[in-house]
């Protein structure tokens, strides 16, 4: 009677602990896929976002103007991506 008690419940942990570590892998799969997907453009974008895209100055990765991060030089506008490439420029 006893070893069928201990049966079942160590029963009970391997198929807790099976579904657990399933879940994560699948968790991981699903996550992996949708970084690839090419529907994720479609997505609403983040607070803020949207409007003109300006090209990095030093690095040249385009991203949204902030106000922080431009300097004017020569009479134009620099953009930069974040404050490392402004502090590299300027």
């Amino acid at each position: 009677m006893l070893r069928a008690l201990i049966y079942i419940l160590a029963s009970i942990f391997i198929i807790t602990l099976l579904r657990g570590i399933i879940g994560i892998i699948t968790k991981g799969v699903g996550q992996l896929f949708e970084e690839q997907s090419p529907t994720q453009a479609s997505k609403s974008p983040a607070p803020g976002a949207g409007g003109e895209l300006y090209k990095c100055a030093t690095c040249g990765t385009f991203s949204s103007p902030k106000a922080n991060l431009t300097l004017q030089r020569n009479g134009q506008t620099l953009y930069f991506c974040s404050e490392s490439c402004k502090a590299k420029n300027a």
